[in-house]
């Protein structure tokens, strides 16, 4: 009879849960510095290796799904201003080349560790690129990339993360024109960044079976399982001592 009643170890296996979910649409703000090399080579003038780099800031935005307990796919956007640039001297004045603006759309990947998800990113990036001479004139040209990078998010609260990340955007080889001398300027640029920032999700909050996070990992989401191992092996007691008897 009690071999037709659940097993008490099937019983008590608890339901596993995450900690938190990482499901739902966020928006938050992020800090880097941005480092790279620039090969310009304005015409008329000896090729020159560059290093623009300085600060970049600015907002993002996107959605995450929970495929499963630790798999999370996502998309996001970002918009940067920035102060990444790098001058030279040239016998036509200083050269200057200056990133505004820059901007991203990707995809990422991850896994959930406790609180934390470790993920993967890369799409495509934008920049905007500044060519001046203080002896000339100065022209602006946007240009898109491919973009590839990763880092941790831990989630403070269900709605609250803060993240660490690593980027590297290579922009190809491209001209920007100005109206007058030097005329063209060829370049070769890539940059990579390191960056901090925070997010705030807005749906999806952690699901009302989860445990809280206070060294316990999961628990049991049924309050009516502990009772039907205790009728189990309530019943197989029973059933050992008639066994004993009959002897």
């Amino acid at each position: 009879m009690a071999a037709d009643l659940p097993s008490s170890h099937a019983a008590d296996a608890p339901t596993p849960l995450p900690i938190v979910s990482w499901t739902g649409v966020s928006v938050g703000g992020q800090l880097a510095y941005g480092f790279g090399n620039d090969n310009a080579t304005p015409r008329g003038v000896a090729p020159t290796r560059m290093e623009p780099r300085g600060l970049v800031g600015g907002a993002h935005i996107g959605y995450a799904y929970q495929a499963d307990r630790n798999l999370v796919v996502g998309l996001e956007g970002s918009i940067d201003g920035s102060n990444v640039g790098s001058s030279t001297p040239t016998f036509l004045g200083s050269y200057t080349v200056k990133l505004p603006i820059q901007g991203s759309i990707r995809g990422r990947a991850g896994f959930t560790v406790d609180r934390a998800l470790f993920y993967a990113s890369g799409g495509v990036a934008f920049a905007t690129f500044r060519d001046s001479f203080s002896m000339g004139d100065s022209v602006s040209a946007s240009r898109a990339g491919l973009t590839v990078g990763g880092g941790v998010e831990y989630a403070v609260s269900d709605r609250w993360s803060v993240r660490g990340e690593y980027r590297f955007s290579n922009f190809g080889t491209f001209t920007n024109m100005l109206a007058n001398a030097p005329n063209t300027v060829a370049h070769k640029d890539n940059q990579s960044r390191a960056e901090i920032g925070f997010s705030c999700k807005f749906t999806e909050p952690a699901p009302p079976g989860a445990a809280k996070y206070r060294g316990a990992r999961y628990r049991t989401e049924s309050p009516g399982r502990p009772l039907r191992a205790d009728v189990s092996a309530m019943l197989r007691g029973m059933e050992l001592h008639a066994e004993k008897r009959a002897r």
